[in-house]
């Protein structure tokens, strides 16, 4: 079978088939499973399992669902590489994301293509989403007792785990590790890239009323991930809070969305240092020895601001440095005073607040936009 696929988007009028489908087909396996074929990701992303996570995609990502997702040659691949037949709610799932899962600096999405190697199938399962320090698995039974659309979340591993509505657990675990991506600035979540124009943050503190308009958001329906105290995700379709830590993880999927987190959060209102990033692309060989030893140093900034993190990527030419502080110009030139001047001349920079990943550009001088390294390199 080929493997090409149709896309089409959540809100799309194109008539729906009458049920059953005829794209469904029923076979036995060798391993006397019964189990439901591949479906057209342009039925699937209609159906009342997917429909929540086609919208909750068009609403936060570049490309729907079924832009990238596998064909029966795929899964029966797979199979036979587990030595079983998946259950019809994970061929739907792998249908609609298949391709395009990725890790995005949080939790673990498992791709079809890595099922066999994700610790699994034991006892009777695989995982489809784990804890990025394995706190918790998301895992599916197979064979006759996966066929009810379940998930078994392990909290920790090893104990029996509470069971729920496999696609209402995976949109939780997408939300969350998208939500971490935005407010981590990169440009991709576990589905692929993000919509131009989503914005988030993390602010560390509670400013006055913050609890309370918080609460007053409608609970979102789906299960937030294990590990935040049993608090749900609040919002809407174009806006996702959660509390966390003490602070309040958000994110916006446009600009008025983006508008009503600041009043909620109190955004304007919060205090503390800026976030200043500092990109040599590339870094002029004849300033890497004299960045080496700035950072052997100690990385002397004369009170004008705190290193964070310093990346050199080995084999490649790009460098950048992240810096806590108030006061972004006198940081860069606190650094360029430590550089050849060639370096300046390579360098671009930009500042966001920590409560937000919208960045502002601050050097060269006249520069209208910054954009932080690609992921790929950020997360190696």
């Amino acid at each position: 079978m080929a493997c090409g696929v149709t896309t089409i988007s959540a809100g799309s009028n194109r008539a729906a088939p009458a049920w059953p489908n005829r794209s469904w087909s029923f076979r036995r396996t060798p391993r006397s499973a019964w189990y439901i074929g591949w479906m057209d990701p342009a039925d699937l992303v209609r159906s009342p399992r997917w429909s929540p996570l086609a919208r909750f995609a068009e609403r936060w990502y570049a490309e729907p669902l079924g832009s990238a997702g596998v064909c029966e040659a795929d899964l029966a691949r797979e199979e036979s590489r587990l030595g079983s037949a998946l259950p019809p709610a994970l061929r739907e799932w792998f249908t609609l994301v298949g391709h395009r899962l990725q890790f995005c600096g949080q939790d673990i999405p498992t791709r079809l293509e890595d099922l066999a190697r994700a610790g699994g199938p034991r006892d009777g399962r695989v995982v489809v989403w784990q804890e990025n320090q394995y706190c918790w698995l998301a895992e599916v039974e197979l064979g006759p007792s996966g066929s009810d659309g379940s998930v078994v979340i392990s909290n920790p591993p090893g104990e029996a785990g509470q069971h729920d509505r496999l696609e209402r657990a995976l949109l939780g675990m997408v939300c969350s590790d998208t939500l971490v991506a935005v407010w981590c600035g990169n440009s991709g979540g576990p589905l692929g890239a993000l919509r131009p124009g989503v914005v988030g943050g993390y602010p560390q503190e509670s400013m006055p009323g913050t609890e309370a308009r918080f609460e007053a958001l409608p609970v979102l329906d789906f299960p937030n991930t294990p590990n935040y105290d049993g608090r749900p995700f609040r919002g809407h379709e174009t806006l996702v809070v959660r509390a966390s830590g003490g602070g309040w993880e958000w994110m916006a999927a446009d600009e008025a969305a983006h508008a009503e987190a600041r009043r909620l959060l109190a955004l304007d209102e919060q205090g503390g240092t800026l976030r200043l990033v500092g990109l040599f692309d590339p870094l002029p060989p004849v300033a890497r020895p004299a960045l080496q030893r700035w950072l052997d140093a100690g990385q002397p900034l004369g009170g004008a601001g705190h290193l964070g993190v310093a990346t050199l990527p080995e084999g490649l030419p790009r460098v950048w440095l992240e810096f806590d502080t108030r006061d972004p110009a006198r940081t860069l030139q606190a650094l360029f005073a430590q550089l050849p001047p060639e370096a300046a001349g390579a360098a671009r920079a930009g500042y966001r607040p920590e409560h937000t990943t919208r960045f502002e550009a601050c050097w060269p001088p006249g520069a209208a936009t910054f954009a932080l390294p690609p992921d790929e390199e950020r997360y190696p």
